[in-house]
């Protein structure tokens, strides 16, 4: 059975890569779900434990880390989205809320 092994069929799936739905995809855009609501949710916390749960957050967002698989850049690649545009919509002035205008 030329072809047909375990392993020839273990390395011909790539469970990032691949087009559709996975169970590892939705896993990883579970991940990056929990970290928008984590950062939405603590943004403006009291608390100490939720503050550090902010700082946490937002720093696993600014990381470039590409050594840990399910770093955020890493899931961001895994699922096709812009790492970049994500982080500046996550950790940027949040929807809704005003910003002020610099005029000159």
């Amino acid at each position: 059975m030329k072809g047909n092994s375990v392993s020839s069929q273990a390395n011909d799936r790539d469970i990032w890569r691949a087009g559709g739905q996975s169970p590892e995809r939705g896993l990883a855009a579970a991940v990056l779900d929990t970290a928008a609501a984590d950062l939405q949710k603590h943004r403006y916390a009291r608390q100490h434990n939720s503050q550090c749960a902010y700082w946490a957050t937002y720093q696993w967002i600014a990381a470039a880390d590409r050594e840990w698989p399910f770093s955020f850049v890493n899931l961001c690649e895994a699922l096709r989205l812009s790492p970049e545009a994500l982080r500046a919509h996550l950790l940027g002035p949040r929807y809704g809320e005003a910003t002020i205008a610099h005029t000159a």
